[in-house]
């Protein structure tokens, strides 16, 4: 019935078994369409500049001719939240509709829901099929999910759910994928970025801040939560939540994106051969 055309989502494939998403960077909104039903403990503000973040470490990473696979959604996030599951996600129309000003016939015909969530289905779709390609050469990539916190501005927090959206590459590796400093978060922290949790010399039982341990996309990509969204095997995921000043600031973002982007390129090297 509807098409969503490109402008509403940003990606590419790449040459590495790795995919940077971000889901909450877009100011671009659906003309027509009313904002989400504000409900307690939803969030509709967006992670300012996160879209920026991921475009600066892909330029860093591009020079070294390594191209990680991505997905930015650029739409804002009080019309769909991409990192929810789907009956979360955007406003659902029913006979007892609660859309804002909403005078539609309530059913499969409705804008307000229709467009959302082609949107969703389609940004979706496009990780399944990248990942799907990612497999034919390596079995178990890896996902890092880009978002934007102002709890600690000077902080990145890591999220994997305590460990359990990483644990292809800890039973072949072992904890130090999370925990050394040649872990991502390792070599951020080496590199004078303060990270939560700690990773060097620390207790690898150490949990993650309850916050920020991993979202919808870790979640569903990992299958923790039962479900692999039409992926054949699961992957490896990691959230980041990154502190404002490294989004609002430019020299720190410049310098945050260039140490994410040389671990990333680290990493890589060293645990996808």
């Amino acid at each position: 019935m509807f098409k969503i055309i490109s402008k509403y989502i940003k990606h590419d494939s790449g040459n590495i078994p790795l995919i940077i998403t971000s889901s909450h960077g877009g100011d671009l909104k659906f003309n027509g369409i009313n904002r989400r039903l504000s409900k307690p403990g939803m969030c509709l503000s967006n992670d300012f500049y996160t879209n920026a973040v991921v475009d600066k470490v892909l330029d860093h990473m591009k020079k070294l001719n390594m191209k990680p696979y991505y997905v930015q959604g650029l739409v804002n996030r009080k019309y769909c939240d991409l990192n929810r599951p789907i009956d979360e996600a955007f406003n659902i129309c029913t006979d007892n509709c609660k859309c804002y000003n909403c005078y539609c016939s309530h059913d499969d015909s409705c804008l307000n829901h229709v467009i959302p969530q082609q949107y969703y289905n389609e940004y979706h779709n496009i990780i399944n099929q990248y990942i799907k390609l990612m497999k034919q050469n390596h079995p178990i990539p890896l996902l890092l999910d880009i978002h934007g916190q102002s709890f600690n501005e000077n902080t990145i927090f890591r999220g994997t759910q305590n460990s359990l959206s990483m644990q292809n590459l800890i039973n072949k590796h072992g904890p130090e994928v999370l925990w050394s400093s040649d872990s991502i978060c390792g070599k951020l922290q080496l590199c004078g970025i303060d990270v939560y949790p700690k990773h060097i010399d620390i207790d690898t039982d150490t949990k993650e801040h309850p916050k920020f341990n991993g979202g919808f996309t870790i979640r569903q990509y990992s299958g923790i939560n039962g479900k692999t969204s039409n992926i054949i095997n699961t992957i490896d995921c990691m959230q980041l939540e990154i502190g404002k000043d490294y989004r609002l600031l430019d020299n720190q973002m410049d310098y945050f994106c260039e140490v994410l982007a040389d671990s990333l390129i680290s990493f890589v090297n060293k645990y996808y051969e």
